[in-house]
């Protein structure tokens, strides 16, 4: 795909997909930042890597979804440095 643009903040549980369980944005040309508003709890599959998004804190509130199997946040500047959030390690 060669998608451009920004992914909305609204792409989980406000959102139009409840029930989305792979997501996958990666190796496009998306801009801006991670959405702040998170993504369905059944969510197992997150590919946001290869896009021109940079900005914004790392997104603490993936470190509560107890179903990602698999996350991909390859590529992103964050402006807390890039500072794994710790609880990232609760994850299974």
């Amino acid at each position: 795909n060669e998608l451009t643009g920004t992914i909305p903040n609204t792409v989980g549980p406000y959102g139009l997909m409840n029930d989305l369980e792979y997501l996958d944005f990666s190796d496009n040309k998306l801009e801006g930042t991670l959405p702040i508003v998170g993504v369905p709890d059944k969510t197992r599959h997150l590919g946001f890597g290869g896009n021109n998004l940079v900005g914004g804190n790392f997104p603490s509130y993936l470190a509560d979804y107890s179903k990602l199997e698999y996350l991909d946040l390859s590529d992103i500047q964050f402006d807390d440095g890039n500072v794994i959030d710790p609880g990232l390690g609760r994850m299974p």
